[in-house]
Formats: structure tokens, sequence, C-alpha cells
């Protein structure tokens, strides 16, 4: 819309240049019949005809700094359209990772509710990790090194 907008500011600034190059020039031609020389003929056709022509190459700069101006909405518009897709995308990703990141921690916590129900199986049935449970040899809480045979 800003884009559309410059464009019309532009042609309606554009016209009414144009419009005050006319008048421009009816004065010129006003005051060089006011000094009874024929404004149809030699210098003074030539001056009016430099007025229009720099006239015309202003205006024309007038209609160019609108284009500009609405190229540079049109740019902004699609840098913040893709500014906002990479932003959905992201924000796509990021639930993603957010919902793999509470299923590692659910298997974490399952991982913690495992070892201390296994803690407190130990706590209760008397298991220790440093002694080994009775065998069928009949040894009972000997201390296990947990390397080579066991000591008598």
């Amino acid at each position: 819309m800003q884009s559309q907008d410059a464009i019309a500011r532009g042609t309606e600034a554009e016209n009414s240049y144009r419009t005050q190059v006319r008048g421009i020039i009816g004065q010129q031609r006003a005051g060089i019949a006011a000094n009874n020389i024929d404004v149809a003929f030699g210098s003074a056709v030539d001056t009016q005809a430099d007025a229009a022509f720099l006239g015309e190459l202003d205006a024309l700069t007038i209609r160019t700094n609108a284009a500009r101006e609405a190229w540079g909405y049109d740019v902004q518009a699609s840098d913040l359209t893709a500014r906002a897709a990479i932003a959905r995308r992201t924000g796509v990703y990021q639930e993603a990772a957010g919902r793999q990141g509470a299923t590692a921690s659910n298997y974490a916590v399952a991982g913690t509710l495992i070892r201390g129900t296994t803690s407190l199986m130990m706590m209760r049935y008397g298991f220790n990790q440093q002694t080994r449970p009775a065998t069928k040899s009949g040894y009972v809480n000997v201390p296990y090194s947990g390397y080579g045979v066991l000591n008598n």
C-alpha cells in the first residue's frame, strides 16, 4: 500500500510541477510580448523551449524518485515476507526440538525412578553393592572386589 501511495503522490507532484512550468512559460511569453518582441520567433522561442525542456527533466526526476521510493517499499515488503517465513520455519523446528527434549526428559525421569526403586529395594532387602549375596556354596556377604576369584 505504501508503494502504491508513493506512486500516486509522485504522479500528483509530477502533474503539479508541469502545471507550474506551463505557468512560468506563460509569464515568460507575457514579459517578452510586453517588450514588443515576437514570442514565436528567435531567442524568445529558444527561451520558452529551454524552460519547457528543463521543466520536463524536473518532472521526470519527480516521477523517478517516486518510483524509487515505491521500489524501496516493495523490497522492504519482500524482505519482511521472507523474514516471516523464516520465523515460521524456525518456530516449527523449535517446536520439534522441544518435543524431542521433552521425550528425553521423560526417559531421564523414568531412569531416575528406576534407580530410586532399585535403591529402595537394596535397602529393604539388605543388598549391598560392596558385598556379594549368598550363593549355593554357603558364602554370605563376602566382600567382592569385582575382579578375579573370591577370597575365602
